[in-house]
């Protein structure tokens, strides 16, 4: 008998030093990262040309007072673009496109490089989390892709967060309290998304789709959806859509709700009237110039003539400054003696052509 309470009590002894050890780890582990308070973009921002692979990228792990601070545990850095064509990857002569790149234990600087087949200014977001505690910091920085200067450089911002956090911003005026989804965390609550900010025209229809990480698709999703697209209009359900009557910038926001679980995400809608000129070509085609540095996307309208009409495909972009032939074997489009004009969706007049 005493043979076995011994055994009993050596065991149990195993057993609370094992779990001692277990804590203390943790405990380490949670300290390795406490002096780090953020990250940051080291370089100025930076001007790409098209399609080009960008100078060095670099983000820094720092503490309170600004200065490198090292990490004491392997983290795994996740880089984004507000551009759908942007790619990133760790290597300028081998490109292989990946957006999440490792930070090793002992690092405090990890180098990446940035490339984009379109052009204009958008914003690459870079979210830091440590494996071991789950600690996040995140950051973002303006890249300029094609010509022009670089983005101001005040224009870079840094948040840092110490527990795992789905949030886009801080500081937000939408009603609801819930944080803002990105649709990166945990399946045990709601996260939805409705994808990038985006740049589109007057008069022309804007399709949305709302998705969340309980359900496959929009589809099959029982989340009731609530959008309010910034105008004064709204509506519900998982997809939309919405057409803005004049030029501004619109907050799309969404708030999503399934049993207990709610969840809110936004984006910015950029909404411009096209500056064009409509003309006629040598061999009755037709150009199409746009007169605005930003590009211009085509889509929803279209060339009409008396009772004929030709819509543009979908993503027919124009650079900005550039001007494209639209060949006559395309269009289609008899108009000889007829006014033509590129109209909006229903055909209401935007531009009259020059003759």
């Amino acid at each position: 008998m005493k043979k076995y309470k011994a055994i009993f009590w050596f065991s149990l002894i195993i057993v609370l030093v094992i779990f001692s050890i277990s804590l203390i780890s943790i405990k380490l582990a949670q300290a390795s990262v406490a002096n780090i308070v953020q990250i940051v973009f080291s370089n100025e921002p930076l001007l790409v040309p098209t399609g080009e692979v960008s100078e060095d990228l670099n983000i820094q792990t720092q503490n309170s007072a600004g200065l490198v601070e090292a990490l004491d545990e392997t983290a795994d850095l996740t880089l984004t673009s507000t551009s759908a064509t942007g790619e990133f990857s760790s290597s300028n002569s081998s490109w292989v496109a990946d957006n999440t790149l490792t930070m090793n234990k002992t690092w405090s600087n990890r180098k990446f490089y940035y490339k984009d087949s379109t052009e204009g200014e958008f914003t690459i977001n870079a979210v830091l989390t440590a494996r071991t505690t789950g600690q996040t910091w995140s950051t973002s920085q303006l890249i300029r892709i094609g010509e022009g200067e670089a983005p101001d450089s005040t224009a870079t911002s840094t948040t840092s967060t110490t527990t795992t956090s789905t949030s886009k911003t801080t500081n937000s005026t939408h009603s609801s309290q819930e944080e803002l989804s990105d649709l990166t965390e945990s399946k045990s609550n709601l996260k939805i998304s409705i994808g990038r900010d985006r740049t589109v025209f007057v008069g022309v229809p804007v399709e949305f789709e709302a998705h969340d990480n309980i359900f496959s698709s929009p589809e099959s999703s029982k989340v009731r959806f609530d959008w309010s697209f910034g105008d004064g209009a709204s509506t519900r359900g998982a997809g939309a859509r919405h057409i803005y009557m004049y030029p501004g910038e619109y907050h799309v926001v969404v708030n999503g709700e399934y049993k207990e679980n709610k969840s809110v995400t936004r984006i910015k809608l950029k909404v411009l009237a096209p500056d064009l000129i409509l003309e006629k070509v040598s061999d009755n085609s037709i150009s199409v110039k746009n007169k605005s540095a930003s590009e211009v996307n085509l889509s929803g309208y279209g060339l009409f003539s008396a009772e004929q009409k030709y819509i543009f495909p979908k993503d027919t972009i124009i650079s900005g400054n550039k001007t494209i032939i639209f060949p006559k074997e395309y269009i289609n489009l008899f108009y000889q003696g007829f006014e033509v004009w590129l109209g909006d969706y229903l055909g209401r007049k935007v531009i009259s052509l020059i003759e």
